[in-house]
């Protein structure tokens, strides 16, 4: 409904107000409240309209919903005093009219502004509404309290208003869910080193950005459930959370079946593995950080850190994989020496087990450096979890190594033995301590 440009149904013949009450009861314009706009919608230089770049200004909305009630309460009381009994409630509805259309149009104004961004996918617009609907939900008791007096058609703007309001929210959130789970794969926005997408970056800043407003968006998804189930929930907080949790909940299992679709890109497993393992234990920390995760065990999922704690375990063990050739080449499956008791300067070898050894060798420091060189440009950006897996490398790496160096390293297997045992035990825990370093 369009609002007129002045309140001038506020004022009656029969009073004659004060310039100082006038000034008081004078209702914001729009570009004082609502939403502000930048400019008209005439094209600019870039070829974007302005009206694209409107912007909700809740802190002024809400502080016009605030004046809004105290006027039309003073309304109310100085009305009793000048205007007889039986025609107070349809005076002070008509007093009122001028006024309220303004707000309400303004809300619509509000509402148009959050669906255009959601058309073009902006979900995060959705945050500008929190602060509102948390205002008006608990000065809503008051307005119906002062309004009473009115027709029904007045008596329903304000709730209207605020049910229009979480039902566009609430549309957004479950939009943003499901453009998750099925946006677009973009090959060319896979980062090559493995590292944290983008997505669970944004996701996770999106969902922490709901944590001051648990209450206000339970309501809005306990709207949303109402409007498509047509039954009736009654407003409790321990509701609002179960709702929010499962909506967080929901979200995360979106997340990480983009995820699982987006490793597969990478034409390796350890590249694949190591990409999962960097976003689940991002997931993790941003849950245990933020409070999300209280959230999600108050809202009843007990499971969700043990849950991810599997996949990071899981993913650890698919990444030690990368390990494979590189043992065989230590743990000797052909056993060069396995009929020989002892094994030192002395012994006499074959040719077939010089070559054996020459082969171990050579294909150890060939797979080592290999591995070493595609690695240090893996990226690990959790310090913990870096740290984790270097460790986790030398301690399955370097006593193997140490042990096949030392009982070979004085054998007459070859004359030049500098080119096969090339690298000492510290050097090898060098090499495998700078992987996920691109400067090394």
């Amino acid at each position: 409904m369009k609002g007129k440009s002045t309140p001038g149904g506020m004022n009656t013949p029969a009073r004659k107000g004060t310039a100082k009450r006038r000034e008081v009861r004078r209702v914001p314009s729009k570009s004082e409240h609502g939403y502000s706009r930048r400019g008209s919608t005439m094209p600019s230089e870039s070829g974007v309209t302005k009206e694209e770049d409107e912007e909700i200004d809740g802190a002024n909305y809400i502080v016009f919903c605030k004046a809004l009630l105290r006027l039309i309460q003073s309304e109310r009381e100085l009305m009793k005093s000048i205007i007889p009994e039986q025609s107070q409630s349809s005076i002070f509805d008509k007093l009122i009219q001028a006024a309220m259309e303004i707000f309400i149009s303004d809300g619509e104004a509000i509402i148009n502004i959050l669906k255009h961004h959601f058309n073009k996918h902006n979900y995060s617009a959705v945050q500008q509404v929190f602060p509102i609907l948390k205002a008006f939900i608990a000065i809503q008791p008051d307005f119906y309290v002062t309004l009473q007096e009115t027709y029904h058609r007045t008596q329903i703007q304000f709730p209207n208003l605020i049910h229009a309001m979480e039902a566009t929210a609430a549309k957004a959130l479950d939009d943003f869910s499901e453009g998750i789970k099925h946006g677009p794969d973009k090959h060319s926005n896979m980062p090559s080193d493995g590292t944290v997408h983008e997505l669970t970056r944004n996701t996770l800043i999106f969902m922490e950005q709901l944590l001051p407003y648990v209450e206000t968006v339970g309501s809005m998804l306990v709207t949303l459930q109402e409007d498509q189930s047509g039954n009736f929930f009654t407003r409790e907080t321990e509701l609002f959370t179960k709702f929010v949790a499962r909506y967080v909940q929901r979200v995360l299992g979106a997340l990480g079946l983009n995820l699982e679709l987006k490793a597969r890109v990478y034409e390796t497993p350890t590249l694949s593995s190591l990409f999962l393992l960097n976003n689940y234990n991002y997931v993790i920390k941003a849950l245990q950080r933020s409070g999300l995760l209280a959230l999600l065990q108050e809202g009843g999922n007990a499971e969700v850190q043990k849950q991810y704690q599997a996949l990071i375990a899981d993913h650890k063990s698919t990444y030690q994989k990368c390990w494979g050739k590189l043992l065989n080449f230590l743990l000797e499956m052909d056993k060069p020496m396995s009929g020989n008791k002892a094994v030192d300067q002395q012994t006499k070898l074959k040719d077939k087990q010089r070559q054996l050894i020459k082969d171990r060798f050579k294909g150890f420091n060939t797979e080592l450096d290999e591995l070493h060189q595609i690695q240090k440009t893996y990226a690990v950006p959790d310090t913990q979890l870096r740290d984790q897996l270097r460790n986790e490398n030398v301690r399955l790496i370097l006593p193997l190594y140490s042990s096949f160096r030392e009982k070979y390293r004085n054998l007459p297997f070859t004359k030049n033995p500098e080119k096969y045992i090339k690298y000492t035990v510290e050097e090898v825990e060098v090499k495998l301590k700078s992987f996920f370093d691109v400067s090394a």
